[in-house]
């Protein structure tokens, strides 16, 4: 896995500055959490395990019931919906995505966890989603991502007359994969702070 450099981390403690003020008790939070785990010998720590951080992937069932609202949107999911769940602080979305992730793994589902920025991907265990789908920084127009997707994965016919995808470079996103392998790879994309994706 990828650690954040500290150029990011000073970058981020930036613009929370800039948003919060100087004495921001959110943004001190944010540097105790982040900033103190790089040690002085420059050896890191991850932020993804820091305490009350860590999203790593458990194996249990959270101890925590689901609401029967959470329940519902849970049963969406396992359905194969595209679903999009909100609430402010403490409703219960985190909760919820941990059910979800359980009975995914539990139902043998394959799924990605994405966020729009590096820093929101690392508090969730993901990748960016530009980083996971290939397109690098997204800065570019949707002509040039569809000439990219079509330049990048060439059609093969196997025996049974279907057409199936294969990668005709490397990506350095996405090694040997495609971009649309990459998306013919995974049951359920989860996306994180999906309302700040471009």
């Amino acid at each position: 896995m990828e650690y954040m450099k500290r150029c990011e981390i000073d970058k981020e403690n930036a613009r929370l500055r800039e948003r919060f003020g100087e004495d921001c008790t959110e943004q001190e939070e944010w540097e105790k959490n982040v900033i103190e785990p790089y040690k002085a010998d420059g050896d890191a720590e991850s932020p993804r395990n820091i305490e009350g951080l860590n999203w790593q992937d458990s194996a249990e069932l959270p101890p925590e019931p689901l609401s029967e609202d959470q329940k519902y949107i849970l049963g969406l999911v396992l359905e194969g919906h595209n679903v999009f769940f909100t609430g402010p602080a403490g409703s219960g979305k985190s909760l919820l995505l941990k059910h979800i992730k359980y009975h995914l793994r539990k139902n043998k589902k394959r799924y990605d966890i994405t966020a729009p920025t590096g820093v929101a991907a690392v508090l969730i265990n993901g990748r960016t989603i530009h980083s996971w789908s290939g397109l690098g920084k997204g800065d570019k127009g949707l002509n040039d991502y569809i000439t990219k997707a079509l330049r990048e994965i060439r059609m093969i016919s196997d025996e049974s007359g279907e057409s199936t995808f294969k990668p005709s470079k490397k990506n350095k996103n996405l090694g040997s994969r495609s971009v649309v392998g990459v998306w013919r790879e995974i049951d359920v994309l989860i996306i994180d702070e999906v309302s700040m994706v471009p």
